[in-house]
């Protein structure tokens, strides 16, 4: 498979949370999703189906609360090039939240704000199939 065929797509789901062993239970009984606890950081578990795993959940940060920030889903789109993108985000008015950044076995990603700043997290598809193998 080329790394063009699957960019663009969303390729990770986070869920940031006040509450994550609640929101396990909830989403486990309401999808069938089971987790892993990641081996780095066992306090970030992985939202596993029977055949691959397709997210994350873990604390909202005390930081992010603190500044008024609910509970909520994080929708990473896959990239063949993260630095490229942000680079591009940048150059169409994009807001830049956080740089490209490398996550041990599991990718690189950056947080980008589109021309309203929303955020939007961006991924390399070099290194998603990686953690995806």
């Amino acid at each position: 498979m080329s790394p063009m065929s699957t960019a663009g797509r969303f390729c990770w789901h986070e869920l940031m949370t006040t509450d994550p062993d609640g929101a396990i239970a909830f989403y486990g009984k309401l999808a069938g999703w089971t987790t892993e606890a990641h081996a780095q950081d066992p306090s970030y578990r992985m939202w596993k189906t029977p055949k691959v795993t397709i997210g994350g959940v873990m604390k909202l940060p005390e930081e992010a609360q603190k500044m008024g920030s609910p509970s909520h889903w994080v929708p990473y789109v896959e990239v063949t090039d993260v630095d490229g993108t942000v680079h591009k985000a940048q150059s169409m008015g994009g807001k830049v939240y956080v740089p490209g950044t490398d996550i041990p076995t599991m990718g690189r990603f950056a947080v980008l704000g589109d021309l309203r700043h929303l955020p939007r997290q961006r991924r390399a598809l070099a290194r998603h199939r990686a953690r995806a193998r």
